[in-house]
């Protein structure tokens, strides 16, 4: 701890701003700890795993995350509806076990507050105290099928139908799209991510094309590369004048998930 109260022999009396500086010392170092991390995005530290063991039912493992700057516990919770329906809240509290205190002006105050990370549905945040709260991504998923738009498809290699899924609080894309019809006057995107699985910043990508792509003994035809942009709000962008008869590989796509 870089400050530290040098407490000696003779007698200390206590007072609230040897407390306060104590504390002082504490935030700070939490602060130094955190401050590599951007203070308008909130991040996973340890734990807070969300997956689902069985049908229906969903669990979120204890952790720590930081939000805001500020470095939070998030306790071991379960859950049976879909996580589409939960949120993250700050959430502060008195500690009952400690609190009110009686002060020697004769009134009883609360002074001990716990803060945590506490999943919430969020049909109920009404209800709720809290100071602020953010939608909570799963940290795993199965296959989510990209719904592609704008006149892209499926490519024509056999690899799998476009999808992503989540690993680690990282999202990975797979499969290939293309273009089949004319080149369009103003490109637009193929897919847009929802809300909360999306980049932390504006990402490009270079990644393979092909004509083709045969079985054993796996020859690709007419190998090359393009690009492959990923927008702040979701939005997927991609090379189409690369021609109708190309396919654009959608592996090393990923990005951490900015939540």
């Amino acid at each position: 701890m870089s400050n530290q109260l040098n407490i000696q022999t003779g007698g200390h009396r206590w007072r609230n701003e040897d407390i306060m500086f104590l504390q002082e010392a504490y935030n700070e170092v939490v602060k130094g700890l955190a401050s590599g991390i951007r203070p308008d995005a909130s991040y996973i530290l340890t734990g807070m795993e969300f997956t689902e063991p069985t049908a229906g039912n969903y669990e979120l493992s204890e952790g720590f995350m930081v939000f805001r700057g500020e470095v939070l516990y998030s306790p071991a919770q379960s859950f049976v509806v879909d996580s589409s329906e939960k949120v993250i809240i700050i959430q502060e509290t008195v500690d009952g076990t400690k609190s009110p205190k009686l002060y020697d002006d004769g009134l009883n105050k609360n002074v001990h507050m716990v803060r945590r990370a506490q999943m919430k549905i969020l049909g109920s945040l009404e209800a709720e105290p809290k100071e602020d709260f953010i939608t909570l991504p799963r940290q795993n998923s199965g296959k989510v099928v990209l719904e592609l738009s704008n006149g892209w498809v499926g490519g024509t290699n056999p690899v799998p139908t476009p999808y992503y899924r989540i690993e680690s609080g990282r999202a990975y894309a797979y499969g290939d799209i293309t273009f089949p019809e004319a080149i369009p006057l103003n490109n637009a995107p193929f897919y847009e991510f929802p809300e909360n699985v999306r980049p932390i910043e504006n990402q490009h990508f270079i990644v393979l094309t092909s004509d083709h792509f045969d079985s054993p003994p796996f020859y690709m035809g007419n190998p090359g590369y393009t690009w492959i942009r990923v927008d702040t709000n979701g939005r997927c962008w991609a090379d189409p004048v690369i021609g109708a008869g190309t396919s654009i590989n959608l592996s090393g796509v990923s990005f951490q998930i900015n939540f």
